[in-house]
């Protein structure tokens, strides 16, 4: 069995850029009140995009917490956030329904955030499917 280690609240407080040197982290959780207001506050945006660009570069991963509607999720994809969490995706689970589901989509109860997801799922794998294509052609 193994483990990631993700820096929680990354921006909030305490954390420091310091804590990136000294610890070998798998992610960084971008905090959610710069999350929860991006769209409506461009410092907010740029400071999300400049922590998902610090986690690619460190070879992290970025999820972003409190993704509470579809226009932020759609903020995030542009920016390239890597994963994200909050009620727009789903409400907090029973332990034997996360067990049982096929994957976090299956919490997803907006129609429009379902639609828009499914465009996501059919977008990329046209551009995965075209990506071997060229592979295969060199």
């Amino acid at each position: 069995m193994g483990a990631k280690i993700a820096i929680d609240d990354f921006g909030a407080g305490q954390t420091s850029l310091r804590y990136l040197k000294k610890l070998s982290a798998d992610a960084l959780k971008i905090d959610g009140e710069f999350v929860r207001t991006m769209c409506n506050h461009p410092a907010d945006i740029a400071i999300v995009e400049a922590i998902i660009t610090l986690a690619r570069n460190l070879g992290m991963r970025s999820i972003a917490e409190w993704v509470e509607d579809l226009d932020t999720l759609r903020a995030l994809n542009e920016l390239g956030v890597d994963y994200v969490q909050g009620f727009a995706i789903a409400k907090p689970q029973e332990a034997e329904n996360i067990l049982a589901a096929s994957s976090a989509s299956s919490f997803v109860t907006n129609v429009e955030l379902i639609r828009y997801l499914k465009a996501q799922r059919t977008r990329y794998s046209g551009a995965d499917d075209q990506r071997m294509e060229r592979e295969s052609a060199l």
